[in-house]
Formats: C-alpha cells, structure tokens, sequence
C-alpha cells in the first residue's frame, strides 16, 4: 500500500541533510501514536522470515520533495511545502500509520540540531 503526503511546514525551517534516519523515526513515532507496541515490535523485532535470522520492517519511503537550499550540514526548506511517498508491504503496518498520522496530522523531522515540524494532508 503506498500513500502520497503532502506536508505542510513553517517556510525556512532546518533538516540535517542526512535527513532519512531522522525521518524513520517520524514514521515509527507516527507509528506509535496508534500502537505503540506494534511500533515496538516493529523498531526492535520486525517481521521475521522463516529460516532466516533477518527480520525486516517492511516499509520504504521516499525522499522528500520540495525546494530547498543547502546552509552548512542543514537543508532550509524553502516555502515549508514537501511531499513524501510511503509504502507499506504489511497491512497492519499501514492501518497503524494511518490511524497515527490522522490523530495527530504532524510529521516532525529533527536531530539535535535542528527541528522542522509540518502538518501532514
């Protein structure tokens, strides 16, 4: 299942440029706010494969898309507006992602040096 996000920031704002691990646990903490022991699961065990010791957290996600420019090791968003794809192999990892993003319709991508917080639609 896969789903386009249109977010919706302050113009400006600051992301590390290696923004991917910052926005995993977005999506784990947008996760959470349905399940969180499902979001747990999902960070600490994953789905497993039969035979295999690997276990995987079956979704992906794009980068995101939006004008930006680079200021030292950070992107500044340009007018606050990006938009994202997300995928989910599991359905019960996208019914948590859905129930999550509609409760509280905010993605907050950050590291310690920087914080950009945009409502989702």
């Amino acid at each position: 299942m896969r789903f386009k996000l249109h977010l919706i920031g302050q113009p400006r704002q600051l992301i590390p440029i290696n923004y991917q691990y910052p926005l995993s646990a977005a999506i784990y903490k947008i996760i959470e706010q349905a399940d969180a022991a499902y979001s747990l699961f999902l960070h600490d065990a994953g789905h497993a494969v039969a035979g295999s010791q690997k276990a995987f957290k079956l979704f992906t996600f794009s980068n995101l898309s939006m004008p930006c420019k680079r200021v030292d090791d950070r992107l500044q968003l340009g007018n606050g507006d990006a938009e994202l794809q997300i995928a989910f192999h599991m359905p019960a990892t996208a019914e948590k992602f859905v129930i999550g993003i509609f409760k509280d319709q905010r993605l907050e991508i950050s590291d310690k040096h920087s914080k950009a917080a945009s409502t989702a639609n």
